[in-house]
Protein backbone atom coordinates (compact mmCIF):
# COMPACT_ATOMS: atom_id res chain seq x y z
CA UNK A 1 0.00 0.00 0.00
CA UNK A 2 1.03 3.20 -0.38
CA UNK A 3 0.06 6.79 1.00
CA UNK A 4 -3.19 7.12 -1.72
CA UNK A 5 -4.07 3.56 -0.53
CA UNK A 6 -3.83 4.78 2.63
CA UNK A 7 -5.97 8.16 2.57
CA UNK A 8 -8.36 6.81 0.83
CA UNK A 9 -8.88 4.16 3.33
CA UNK A 10 -8.52 6.28 6.25
CA UNK A 11 -11.94 8.59 4.80
CA UNK A 12 -13.49 5.24 3.22
CA UNK A 13 -13.76 3.96 7.31
CA UNK A 14 -14.90 7.08 8.36
CA UNK A 15 -17.56 7.62 5.62
CA UNK A 16 -18.77 4.14 6.28
CA UNK A 17 -18.38 3.74 10.11
CA UNK A 18 -19.07 7.37 11.22
CA UNK A 19 -19.73 10.06 9.04
CA UNK A 20 -22.58 8.16 7.87
CA UNK A 21 -24.40 7.07 11.08
CA UNK A 22 -26.84 9.41 12.79
CA UNK A 23 -25.63 9.49 16.39
CA UNK A 24 -22.01 8.60 17.51
CA UNK A 25 -20.92 7.41 21.04
CA UNK A 26 -17.78 8.65 23.05
CA UNK A 27 -15.31 6.27 21.46
CA UNK A 28 -16.60 6.71 18.21
CA UNK A 29 -16.16 10.50 17.81
CA UNK A 30 -12.39 9.95 19.19
CA UNK A 31 -12.06 7.50 16.42
CA UNK A 32 -13.47 9.57 13.84
CA UNK A 33 -11.49 12.44 14.87
CA UNK A 34 -8.08 10.14 14.49
CA UNK A 35 -9.74 9.13 10.97
CA UNK A 36 -9.31 12.99 10.20
CA UNK A 37 -6.03 13.35 11.59
CA UNK A 38 -4.64 10.53 9.89
CA UNK A 39 -5.70 11.77 6.63
CA UNK A 40 -3.66 15.01 7.28
CA UNK A 41 -0.47 13.45 8.16
CA UNK A 42 -0.50 10.71 5.45
CA UNK A 43 -1.03 13.62 2.93
CA UNK A 44 1.95 15.68 4.81
CA UNK A 45 3.98 12.76 4.23
CA UNK A 46 3.16 11.91 0.87
CA UNK A 47 4.56 15.60 0.20
CA UNK A 48 0.75 16.74 -0.65
CA UNK A 49 0.22 20.55 -2.40
CA UNK A 50 -1.07 23.26 -0.68
CA UNK A 51 -4.48 22.68 -2.33
CA UNK A 52 -4.59 19.17 -1.34
CA UNK A 53 -3.24 19.94 2.06
CA UNK A 54 -6.47 22.14 2.47
CA UNK A 55 -9.01 18.88 1.56
CA UNK A 56 -7.27 17.35 4.41
CA UNK A 57 -8.55 20.05 6.53
CA UNK A 58 -11.62 19.84 4.83
CA UNK A 59 -12.06 16.67 6.07
CA UNK A 60 -11.01 17.55 9.18
CA UNK A 61 -13.73 20.32 9.56
CA UNK A 62 -15.97 17.64 8.85
CA UNK A 63 -15.32 15.32 11.32
CA UNK A 64 -15.83 17.81 14.27
CA UNK A 65 -18.71 19.61 12.43
CA UNK A 66 -20.29 15.55 12.52
CA UNK A 67 -19.28 15.15 16.19
CA UNK A 68 -21.07 18.96 16.90
CA UNK A 69 -17.90 20.77 17.73
CA UNK A 70 -18.17 23.73 15.44
CA UNK A 71 -15.22 25.66 16.97
CA UNK A 72 -12.68 23.36 16.00
CA UNK A 73 -14.81 22.91 12.56
CA UNK A 74 -14.79 26.35 12.04
CA UNK A 75 -11.05 26.67 12.48
CA UNK A 76 -10.21 23.52 10.05
CA UNK A 77 -11.84 25.63 7.56
CA UNK A 78 -9.92 28.87 7.99
CA UNK A 79 -7.03 27.01 8.12
CA UNK A 80 -8.27 25.59 4.45
CA UNK A 81 -8.58 28.56 2.93
CA UNK A 82 -5.96 30.05 3.97
CA UNK A 83 -4.03 27.11 2.42
CA UNK A 84 -5.92 27.75 -0.72
CA UNK A 85 -4.57 31.23 -0.42
CA UNK A 86 -1.10 30.57 0.12
CA UNK A 87 -1.13 28.35 -3.04
CA UNK A 88 -2.54 31.00 -5.44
Amino acid sequence: MNYEDLITEAKNYAEQNYLNKEKLGHDEELQLLSCGYSVLFLSASANKTMPELAKAHEFIAKCFDKIGDKNYSTRHLKTASNYAKISK
